[in-house]
């Protein structure tokens, strides 16, 4: 039975930061969680009213799935770049080239795939970008700034399938 009494209790018992009424503050709460609070984070990410507060929550998260899920559905576009940019920097320095393959996948962006093309620590994290790269000046961004010469052989030769569909098809 809810009394007057237990009523107003409720009211001042102390709720953690990120439940705080002020974005701002939940923002710098949810900086200050644990990623152990993955569960936590995953519903402050999905969850909460504030974009800055989202974005500070998918800071925190590594869940490659979870941040594309994030950069394809969010509600305001700098939600979705910042898990797009997240995916990017775990495809990037994953320290397996599978979790930086997972990361891959759920990239959508040209400019995503093309930074991660161009930097990812494995070969295969690379060739992975270079496979779902469809923007041809992209490709070519990656041709022309690639280091690895087998690699570069592989981006160029479909740099020019590309092209050569392009005028294909488009005329």
């Amino acid at each position: 039975m809810e009394t007057p009494l237990k009523s107003l209790i409720e009211k001042f018992r102390a709720k953690p930061e990120w439940q705080h009424q002020d974005p701002a503050v939940r923002a710098e709460a949810v900086l200050r969680l644990p990623a152990a609070e993955r569960a936590t984070l995953i519903a402050i990410a999905r969850d909460d009213q504030d974009p800055r507060v989202r974005r500070a929550a998918l800071r925190k998260i590594a869940d490659p799935a979870f941040l594309a899920e994030r950069a394809r559905e969010d509600a305001d576009l700098g939600v979705r770049e910042e898990a797009g940019t997240r995916l990017a920097a775990l495809a990037i320095h994953a320290t397996e080239a599978a979790a930086g393959e997972a990361a891959v996948a759920g990239l959508g962006e040209a400019r995503h795939l093309a930074t991660v093309a161009k930097s990812a620590a494995h070969a295969a994290v690379r060739q992975a970008a270079v496979a779902r790269l469809q923007d041809p000046r992209q490709l070519a961004v990656v041709v022309r700034e690639c280091t690895t010469p087998s690699f570069f052989s592989r981006s160029r030769s479909r740099a020019t399938r590309r092209r050569w569909l392009s005028r294909r098809w488009s005329g």
